[in-house]
């Protein structure tokens, strides 16, 4: 999983230290994970005085990613080419999904999106042929509308 937590201009200006806090997942250089076990993992990125969280469960070869509560944005490239994720669940409160977020993760299944949402960018999911997408019953307009206009399939839960 890439963890780009900032803009990809930035990147190079800035020395990202990884960290996880279980050994259920291994972390490269770069921030790639590798599952190696079932478990839960909390992994930060830290810049400065700066840092972010995000918990990984591995389950058996399966991983997803939960995003935690007070994340607002997921980033351009956040995840690209994560081939090993299968599942995302966007708490209330993202409002946004950048260009190319969940890009070639083709392993995707299901994607939870929240009521939240204000935007939603063409390609975030591109690539992502085989996932259903999660929505509310009530509201969720921009994620209804990104669905029903790209032609995902989806389903409207309570």
């Amino acid at each position: 999983v890439p963890v780009n937590v900032i803009p990809s201009a930035l990147q190079d200006k800035i020395t990202l230290v990884y960290s996880v806090s279980n050994a259920c997942v291994e972390i490269d250089d770069f921030g790639g994970l590798t599952p190696v076990k079932p478990g839960t993992a909390t992994v930060t990125v830290s810049w400065g005085d700066v840092s972010a969280e995000m918990t990984v469960r591995v389950i058996g070869k399966t991983e997803y990613a939960d995003i935690p509560a007070g994340t607002k944005i997921i980033e351009s490239d956040a995840f690209l080419g994560n081939r090993s994720l299968r599942a995302v669940i966007l708490p209330e409160g993202i409002e946004r999904i950048e260009s190319r977020a969940f890009a070639g993760c083709n392993g995707i299944m299901a994607v939870w999106l929240p009521d939240s949402l204000t935007y939603i960018a063409p390609d975030a999911f591109e690539g992502c042929s085989e996932m259903i997408l999660y929505l509310p019953m009530d509201g969720a307009e921009i994620a209804l509308n990104f669905a029903q206009y790209y032609e995902y399939p989806y389903v409207r839960i309570p």
